[in-house]
């Protein structure tokens, strides 16, 4: 998955983050961002692999 295929509202809270910690002195910026990047991508593919799981569950133990 690419960074540019989070939701708007995810792309905007890891830039707000990456913004924070460069205010507040963090070094190498470079990194920092695709570290912050690669996280906020793999948090958003657990959950979405979670969801989908989570969700096959109930329909499995729903079915007659």
């Amino acid at each position: 998955m690419k960074f540019a295929e989070l939701p708007s509202e995810m792309q905007r809270i890891a830039a707000d983050c990456v913004s924070q910690l460069v205010v507040n002195g963090a070094e190498p910026t470079k990194e920092l961002a695709l570290s912050v990047r690669d996280v906020f991508i793999a948090m958003y593919e657990t959950v979405v692999i979670e969801d989908a799981g989570i969700t096959q569950a109930y329909l499995a133990r729903s079915e007659p």
